[in-house]
């Protein structure tokens, strides 16, 4: 089965998202790997788990070396690639909205339970001779064309170009190394792929779920406590509603898509990012 039409797999409450830091000059601010800085980051994780109604978050964690130390530097190389991109915004509401770096060492102070971010040896490896991450972020309004999430990915490939760094989609759990990332950029599947689904078995059944709905700031999906003939039945259903869903701008419990009525989530909030809605069960 195509890693695009479903992945198995059990989340614990790993983190959420990683917060905005200042990006003035460093002439008005501390340099970007001290206490600020990182206090921003733990309330960007924070941020992640209880979004703004209607607001994108999109975080992606570039792993590498000191050559990923300095955000000032990072930004600066990028920004005619991301004025390129998003052009001038004349709305006001707008004006603000890029994405931007946000960098900082991988040691005990970092918010982020590293251990439990990859699971395969060859990650695991890369991952724990990193020394620095670039975190790409961007919290705001959701942009036309969705360039707020496309800038953002052709930032994570100006980052990653060596054969160290190591790229981790923060709302999805994707990890590739920049090889697995070049080629991937390339695919069919690029932005099919920014929201996955899964599925997992708990006590009271098969729930279907879905991660990184914050990136274009609507709720995550879930399906919950299915029998294993109704989660059968119902994941082609469970897909052509997520493709829908994808479609709104906003979305709120008692809203019906396809005939089916958006209820409360049940699943354990530690287990996603951002917010969720759940379909009411099929008969």
């Amino acid at each position: 089965m195509r890693r695009s039409t479903i992945r198995w797999c059990v989340y614990i409450g790993l983190i959420g998202s990683l917060g905005c830091a200042s990006t003035q000059s460093s002439k008005t601010r501390p340099k970007t790997n001290d206490g600020i800085v990182q206090a921003g980051l733990v309330a960007g994780l924070q941020g992640l788990t209880t979004p703004k109604p209607g607001e994108a978050k999109v975080t992606f964690a570039v792993f590498g070396g000191s050559e990923l130390s300095d955000a000032d530097r990072l930004n600066q190389s990028l920004r005619s690639m991301i004025n390129e991109e998003l052009g001038t915004l004349r709305s006001h509401r707008h004006r603000s909205s890029r994405p931007f770096i946000v960098t900082t060492r991988t040691d005990a102070t970092l918010p982020i339970d590293l251990e439990t971010l990859v699971i395969a040896a060859a990650h695991q490896t890369t991952l724990k001779a990193a020394t620095h991450v670039a975190f790409v972020r961007y919290s705001g309004p959701r942009l036309a064309e969705e360039k707020h999430l496309t800038t953002a990915l052709k930032m994570v490939g100006a980052l990653s170009t060596r054969p160290e760094h190591l790229v981790i989609d923060m709302s999805t759990r994707t990890v590739l190394n920049s090889t697995e990332w070049a080629a991937w950029s390339e695919s069919p599947q690029w932005m099919s792929e920014q929201v996955l689904p899964g599925i997992e078995e708990g006590p009271d059944g098969i729930t279907l779920f879905t991660r990184g709905m914050v990136k274009y700031g609507l709720p995550d999906l879930e399906a919950y406590g299915l029998t294993p003939a109704q989660a059968r039945s119902f994941f082609e259903r469970f897909q052509t509603i997520l493709s829908q869903l994808r479609t709104q701008k906003s979305v709120k419990i008692g809203d019906v898509i396809q005939g089916v009525e958006l209820v409360t989530c049940r699943r354990d909030p530690r287990a996603i990012e951002g917010e969720c809605v759940g379909l009411s069960t099929p008969e």
